[in-house]
């Protein structure tokens, strides 16, 4: 009889559940905008937004194209980033002759070297020259980077 209760129980409790909810959907914020790497439009910028302080989440990236222009991508690959403060970095890898490295190659294993400065590249070094609010009515973020 308690061996029948005991299943009895197991069942229920397998029926009732004991998993976790599914974690919530991020509201995200289209963004997009432009880097100019020493008064120029550059391609090939990784531009990165790292939570800051309590802003929760993965962040987003995106890469600049040949007219300097950006838009960020979420780790679900859909555009936008949530609302909060983040740490914007920016990396180009360039191969030893100055080309740079192909999106399909690693940075590493083609002798790449980051080009742009380590203020605006190591998180280490941030800042608020490297500080960026996204609000619920942002849509545009552009950034100024000097090649030194």
């Amino acid at each position: 009889m308690m061996a029948n209760r005991s299943f009895c129980l197991l069942v229920l409790v397998s029926m009732v559940g004991c998993g976790e909810a599914p974690p919530k959907e991020e509201i995200l914020v289209p963004i997009s905008g432009s880097v100019r790497y020493g008064s120029q439009p550059t391609e090939g910028i990784t531009v990165s937004f790292v939570p800051k302080g309590i802003t929760t989440g993965t962040g987003a990236f995106g890469r600049t194209d040949a007219e300097g222009k950006y838009t960020l991508l979420h780790r679900t690959q859909k555009p936008g980033v949530p609302m909060g403060e983040y740490t914007v970095t920016f990396s180009r890898f360039l191969k030893p002759d100055g080309s740079p490295v192909p999106k399909d190659v690693s940075p590493t294993m083609s002798g790449g070297r980051e080009s742009i400065p380590r203020v605006w590249s190591d998180i280490a070094k941030a800042g608020a020259h490297n500080t960026a609010t996204v609000k619920s009515d942002s849509k545009s973020i552009d950034f100024a980077l000097p090649t030194k």
